[in-house]
């Protein structure tokens, strides 16, 4: 059918119009409408269509309405340039009309006008362009002067509309309503594969769009899918200046960023993505850039996976650059949510553990996070509760020097039991676990084969941050292969961990350790997180704090996963400062010095309280030693009741003598004043009269 002029009426009557043109569809000039008074009516061109001038109107019946649809089905190409395609001209129509392509290519070229009377109006019945090729339709717009106007689009399920050879945007139409259900032009069931395209919504000043994916869509944009912050991206946020372009992500949508240069995957908290629909369903990084030297990267902290997270090719950076240093991001893994592998990988690698996953678990099994170094390095990480709820559970790795510097936050070292460098014995890796939840887990280390040349069955050992030491290896462990080490029934799964060789493990310090003057004696107490081969304790005291003797040993408890608090007493003190150390000793004669610390210790003198009988609220302490200054004072009546208590812990406060004003309304009778100072507890009794 060619028409190069005047007007033609496919049917003007009321009643049903049906067209089967088996060849193709040229359109010059003139003005054709399919249908001018009500009942439904379908046109089907078999080959090619062009509309390269002229006007279409599918329904023309200015002064009635359409009840019923019409509809026109291409299935082959299609050409749009200089022309309007009109589907309804009367606003009071309640039917949509819809244009449906079964083609390969789809063009828009310039001056090419998709339109409807209810265009720039409050009437929500809209035109409709469905694409439903079998296969994949090409979607060439070649004109930027093209416009739709009030027709919403859809991509059947089983149809990829490829803007690969398109040179400008897909164009959507924007709405008056601020209503979801109205502003939704864009409905991707199918799959949209917009190369470095963007979907761009029509600008009109206080008017909405949005997108609803439940198939897929591609991008190659550097800027990602939705970034309101620089303005720019896959789906352009902006109409007219605000943020009134929305989309919406199923469940089970995909999202695939598959760029060839450097780009950022975006998340939310930003412009108007902040709904729980705004998070990815499933994120799958198809990267086709340089390996090693281009990747996709998270824009902030706020990326979410609801579903799967894929990783089908390239390199995912946890990290906005390669600098260990800044930069760092956290990937949101929802609970139930999963990750998978083909050939692609998480880069970790911050200093600070900042470029993290974050993978909220519940529920027992394998947790396998596909790490890697680089694209030639592939080392997962498998964190697999066995028993409790580890909740929102953060990992991350770091590869580390051949000495193991630079530490991550906390780690201060990797010495052994002698407080010698073990760095040649620890692998040059560090991994983060935080697992708030109560859980017990299996957890499996994979390292480069760099990072471990000989090293000797490592062990996985954790940091503990109070003592600032390693804790001896936990639970049951064995090495799968010759770059693994597997730990089971772990349970406290907080802070660094590191592997070292199991004949040299990294040790572990002190909790704490104290030394404070008792009653006329120095108590020493002190604590540790676990032990390693651990024979005794060595109570050392000097009076110079250098030369340092032996007073008396403590049995140690060997290998020990647990708290133990020990207690010894120096019953023959030195008057006046000294000094007290603690020496560790293993099995094999291995000798670790731990901290000093420093003691004051005076005489014990009678404690005065003045005046006693007690006749006003006035009452002085005394401990009659310039240096026994005091600590607090609890006031007990005859019941054991407490009265008061007086705290002078601030060192601005704490003096050898001090005044206490008591209340007036404290009834006369003997009473017991405890007193701790410097030199110990004391006790006196006080009568108020």
């Amino acid at each position: 059918m060619f028409i190069n002029g005047g007007t033609l009426g496919l049917s003007v009557n009321s009643g049903t119009s049906s067209w089967d043109i088996q060849g193709e569809y040229f359109q010059t000039n003139g003005h054709v409408f399919h249908k001018y008074r009500n009942g439904a009516s379908d046109m089907t061109v078999g080959l090619n269509y062009e509309q390269a001038g002229g006007l279409v109107d599918l329904f023309a019946g200015v002064a009635s309405s359409a009840l019923n649809s019409v509809t026109l089905t291409i299935n082959g190409d299609a050409d749009f340039a200089n022309t309007t395609f009109n589907f309804d001209s009367s606003a009071t129509s309640t039917s949509e009309h819809e244009l449906r392509f079964n083609g390969s290519d789809f063009t828009i070229g310039p001056n090419a006008i998709f339109t409807h009377a209810n265009h720039l109006s409050a009437n929500m019945v809209f035109g409709r362009i469905i694409y439903q090729t079998a296969g994949t339709a090409n979607y060439i717009r070649t004109g930027a002067t093209s416009d739709i106007q009030h027709v919403k689009q859809t991509v059947n399920a089983g149809t990829t509309l490829d803007l690969n050879s398109s040179a400008n945007d897909l164009l959507v139409a924007s709405n008056s309503s601020s209503t979801e259900t109205d502003y939704t032009t864009l409905t991707v069931d199918g799959t949209i594969d917009l190369a470095g395209m963007r979907i761009f919504p029509r600008q009109q000043a206080n008017y909405y769009a949005g997108v609803d994916v439940n198939g897929t869509i591609i991008t190659g944009h550097a800027d990602g899918l939705y970034n309101a912050v620089n303005g720019n991206s896959a789906i352009y946020p902006l109409i007219s200046g605000n943020n009134n372009m929305d989309y919406n992500l199923d469940f089970n949508s995909v999202i695939v960023y598959n760029g060839t240069d450097n780009q950022e995957v975006t998340g939310i908290n930003q412009g108007i993505a902040v709904n729980p629909s705004h998070r990815y369903g499933i994120l799958e990084v198809d990267f086709q850039g340089t390996p090693d030297a281009e990747w996709v990267y998270p824009m902030n902290d706020e990326v979410y996976v609801r579903n799967d997270l894929r990783l089908t090719d390239g390199e995912f950076n946890l990290d906005i650059d390669h600098d260990a240093v800044t930069g760092g991001r956290l990937l949101h893994i929802e609970d139930g949510a999963t990750i998978s592998r083909v050939n692609g990988y998480l880069r970790s690698e911050t200093i600070d553990g900042s470029a993290s996953v974050e993978w909220t678990i519940t529920t027992p099994g394998a947790y396998l996070v596909p790490f890697g170094y680089n694209s030639g390095i592939y080392i997962p990480f498998t964190f697999q509760p066995t028993a409790g709820s580890a909740g929102a559970t953060v990992m991350a790795t770091y590869h580390s020097n051949a000495d193991n510097t630079p530490y991550p936050p906390t780690v201060t070292h990797t010495r052994d039991n002698s407080g010698v460098d073990n760095s040649a014995n620890t692998v040059d890796r560090f991994w983060r676990l935080e697992a708030p939840g109560s859980v017990t887990a299996t957890l499996l280390f994979n390292y480069a084969a760099a990072e471990g040349v000989g090293i000797v069955s490592p062990r996985a050992q954790r940091w503990e941050p109070v003592s600032e030491g390693w804790e001896p290896p936990l639970g049951i462990q064995s090495n799968p292969t010759g770059t693994s080490t597997l730990a089971s029934g772990l349970t406290g799964l907080g802070t660094w961990w590191t592997l070292s060789s199991s004949s040299t493990p990294l040790p572990i310090q002190l909790l704490s350790f104290n030394a404070f003057p008792d009653n006329g004696r120095v108590k020493l107490v002190w604590t540790t997180a676990s032990e390693l081969n651990n024979d005794h304790f060595t109570i050392m005291r000097s009076s110079d704090g250098e030369n340092f003797y032996e007073l008396f040993d403590v049995p140690g408890a060997g290998t020990s996963n647990v708290v133990n608090n020990y207690t010894a007493v120096d019953n023959k003190p030195l008057f006046g400062v000294s000094y007290y150390r603690l020496r560790q000793t293993d099995y094999n004669g291995k000798e670790t010095y731990h901290q000093i610390r420093k003691v004051n210790f005076q005489k014990r003198v009678p404690v005065s309280i003045f005046p006693n009988p007690l006749r006003n609220g006035m009452l002085t302490v005394s401990t009659g030693n310039v240096e026994d200054r005091i600590d607090q004072v609890s006031i007990y009546d005859i019941t054991g009741k407490m009265i008061t208590q007086i705290n002078y812990s601030a060192e601005v406060y704490r003096q050898a003598s001090v005044v206490i004003e008591l209340d007036e309304s404290i009834p006369e009778g003997t009473y017991m004043l405890v007193i701790n100072s410097e030199t110990g507890v004391h006790r006196e009794r006080l009568i108020k009269q």
